[in-house]
């Protein structure tokens, strides 16, 4: 595994529909679903990390970071909470996720 460089913090909505929950991660553009909040949760959180691999290893992460409004943090940032109005079955919630060097 890479050694982190820092973090970034993103914002993921969670949609139950019917039997499944879908997960969207706003910043990054990725999509995915699972039978659980927990399936979808994990299978968002790879698909993300994958992104970010892909962004470095093809040279363009500074640029797509600036043109997304994704800041770069060297430290960990604490937790942030979001306080919208939500409708039964979503939320919102963001998610630090650790860049490689």
């Amino acid at each position: 595994m890479a050694r982190v460089k820092g973090y970034i913090v993103v914002t993921v909505k969670f949609v139950k529909e019917g039997g499944q929950w879908s997960a969207v991660c706003r910043e990054l553009g990725t999509a995915t679903c699972g039978d659980t909040f927990e399936e979808a949760r994990e299978a968002i959180e790879d698909l993300m990390l994958l992104h970010l691999r892909t962004l470095e290893d093809t040279g363009t992460r500074k640029e797509f970071f600036k043109k997304h409004g994704i800041k770069f943090h060297r430290e960990k940032p604490k937790s942030i909470k979001y306080k919208s109005p939500l409708r039964d079955g979503e939320i919102i919630t963001p998610m630090t996720l650790p860049v490689a060097a």
